[in-house]
């Protein structure tokens, strides 16, 4: 019996991991995706990740939602529409049901309440501070699910984060007010009186809220992370969030339904318990967008079982030289340079992972970036840049000074050892043995 099972979870696991980079049948491959994500997906809650920028953004949200929707508002008001505003959260706190309508007329009267043309230069730019704090916030978690390391510049975040902040609220705005003005034509009317017209535009009014929440998530996904996002992953990722995101709400609407204890228990901190939980449920469906869209767009890490396997030396070294050998060919022919975005599609690797490695290239004198399009060239003559040299720049990674290596309590032979590795390589080393290192040694003084 035992054997039986081991064999199973044996066929299990080739059925998984142990498959070509392009398995056969359409099926099969939409079964391994489908497996490999919910896997990746509980791996990364397994490590917390997820759940604490999450939290971390539920606490920033606290703290901003005030400034935020005070910008906004006053971005609504200078064209007229600030009166839309109020819907959309009641839309958003609609699962708390008459507590969360309770919270939007308590948001919205503190927005009323705060009069921007009163709070002056230094007033105004804390305000600005502030939201685009948040947003940065927002970006760093995006940046983690697409492991991105660099931030943008201050010029590119006050350029974007000032077109979301500007643009944003005006854009829902205006497609939830378009869509209200079509269903209310008389040409929309009169098609409705036609039957089959008449419940496919009804059908349609009634998925008109669901579609600007996927097409929410969609731009969220598209416009923050810093990378290049194909707005086809983008848009995975935002229907795959909006679904999980209107599935909870729905699972959540019964739950305040039904939890007459908390009222009970909490008092007046009840309905605040229940903004909190939401607010959390909200932030993390949005980061597992993020990485579905994530994995959406590099397949070929979701198929990794273990993608430490990229910070691996012989997967670094390998990059390294495929960066060097696709700039090389590009530079010898004199065919256009290589930039980020190329790259990364051409390697299929995140941009994180890449951007370290042309960094260090970069540092060492083998790359030179150029400034008027970021794109990259050999910064000396291909013949002047040697294998070695690419591999010693990857190896170098990470070691420490020889002023902590001395720090180390190590023994005199394992340094002697070390030193003939470096020299010679591993030629010769297969025939010593701990026990050899031991004999060679003389015997411990008693403790």
């Amino acid at each position: 019996m035992p054997g039986s099972v081991q064999r199973a979870l044996d066929s299990g696991k080739r059925f998984l991991w142990d498959v070509p980079e392009r398995p056969a049948g359409r099926a099969r491959r939409a079964i391994l995706w489908f497996i490999h994500l919910v896997y990746k997906l509980l791996l990364e809650f397994k490590k917390g990740q997820l759940t604490v920028r999450a939290a971390s953004l539920v606490y920033t949200t606290i703290l901003t939602i005030v400034p935020v929707l005070t910008v906004a508002f006053s971005v609504l008001k200078s064209i007229g529409v600030h009166n839309k505003l109020q819907p959309l959260l009641y839309q958003f706190l609609e699962p708390l049901g008459s507590r969360g309508t309770e919270i939007t007329d308590t948001i919205v009267s503190f927005v009323d309440n705060v009069k921007v043309g009163v709070l002056g230069s230094i007033g105004l730019a804390f305000l600005l501070y502030t939201v685009i704090s948040s947003i940065q916030q927002i970006e760093g978690a995006f940046n983690y699910t697409w492991h991105v390391t660099k931030e943008r510049n201050l010029a590119r975040k006050f350029r974007d984060y000032l077109s979301v902040i500007l643009a944003g609220p005006v854009l829902l705005v205006s497609a939830v007010g378009l869509t209200g003005t079509v269903l209310t034509l008389t040409v929309t009317k009169k098609l409705r009186a036609i039957a089959p017209l008449g419940v496919l535009i009804e059908t349609a009014g009634n998925l008109v809220p669901y579609l600007m929440v996927f097409l929410s998530f969609t731009l969220l996904y598209y416009l923050l992370p810093n990378t290049r996002v194909q707005f086809r992953s983008a848009l995975v990722g935002g229907i795959s969030a909006g679904v999980l995101w209107q599935t909870g709400g729905l699972a959540f609407t019964s739950f305040v339904v039904s939890s007459v204890q908390y009222p009970a228990i909490y008092k007046g901190f009840a309905i605040l318990l229940l903004f909190l939980i939401w607010l959390y449920y909200s932030w993390l469906i949005l980061l597992v967008g993020a990485k579905i869209s994530f994995y959406h767009q590099h397949p070929t890490l979701l198929a990794m079982k273990d993608e430490s396997e990229l910070c691996s030396q012989r997967m670094r070294e390998r990059t390294a030289l495929a960066v060097m050998y696709l700039i090389g060919l590009h530079y010898y022919h004199n065919r256009p340079r290589w930039t980020h975005g190329k790259l990364v599609r051409t390697i299929g690797l995140p941009l994180g992972h890449l951007q370290e490695i042309l960094d260090l290239l970069v540092a060492r004198g083998i790359l030179l970036q150029l400034a008027d399009d970021q794109s990259y060239m050999p910064a000396r003559d291909l013949d002047m840049i040697s294998v070695a040299d690419i591999i010693t720049t990857m190896r170098d990674v990470g070691d420490p000074t020889p002023h902590f290596i001395s720090r180390i309590g190590a023994p005199a032979e394992i340094d002697i050892l070390l030193e003939r590795i470096e020299v010679h390589g591993l030629e010769g080393t297969e025939t010593i043995t701990i026990k050899s290192l031991v004999l060679a040694a003389p015997a411990p003084h008693a403790a």
